[in-house]
């Protein structure tokens, strides 16, 4: 894969690696760096210090971009790689609000869970926001795989259990797996299989 991009633009050679997010519990911060599978070195991609709360949503399909997000004085902001001019993050909502994002296959936009507001489309370029689902509740974003969002079931449906949606479509959410608490879900890259 091509070099994922760092905060400053400067990339990474010969990046073949996963991405992994440390911490130091006696500094009190958080790096996301990649490790090499390749010859089993580590990078650090962030080029700043993250708070210990930092979560990473996922890496983009291209590999070149990485999804993260943090809570920060009552809200929660989305972050990438290339940070936004001004803010830095390229969305931001309440913390009570908040949920995690994935990635589109555009590597260009994310979907993005709330609570109270269903799923949200976000342009990490400019932070436009779109309603796509306004009133599904998704307890966790899977994964999307076109034209399905693969989600963990909330409050209205069996919690926990796995569904997908026809986001194209706007049909009836189907159920995939049956409850399967403390379970994480993969879809195969085509999209038929659920592991």
């Amino acid at each position: 894969p091509q070099s994922p991009q760092t905060g400053s633009g400067s990339p990474y050679s010969n990046w073949n690696g996963i991405v992994v997010l440390s911490s130091s519990q006696q500094m009190g911060l958080a790096q996301i760096t990649s490790y090499d599978t390749h010859n089993a070195s580590t990078r650090q991609i962030t080029t700043r210090p993250l708070p210990l709360n930092t979560i990473v949503d996922g890496v983009s399909h291209n590999g070149l971009n990485v999804l993260y997000q943090y809570a920060s004085g009552g809200k929660t902001l989305y972050w990438t790689m290339a940070p936004l001019p001004g803010t830095g993050y390229f969305y931001a909502l309440d913390d009570n609000a908040a949920g995690n994002a994935v990635w589109m296959p555009d590597n260009r936009t994310v979907l993005i869970t709330t609570r109270g507001h269903g799923i949200i489309k976000v342009d990490i370029a400019t932070g436009a926001a779109t309603s796509v689902l306004p009133t599904l509740n998704a307890g966790k974003l899977v994964i999307y795989r076109a034209p399905y969002l693969y989600y963990i079931g909330a409050e209205d449906v069996e919690t926990g259990a796995l569904y997908r949606i026809n986001i194209s479509a706007g049909t009836s959410p189907q159920r995939v797996t049956s409850r399967s608490p403390d379970s994480t879900f993969w879809v195969s890259p085509d999209g038929a299989t659920v592991y």
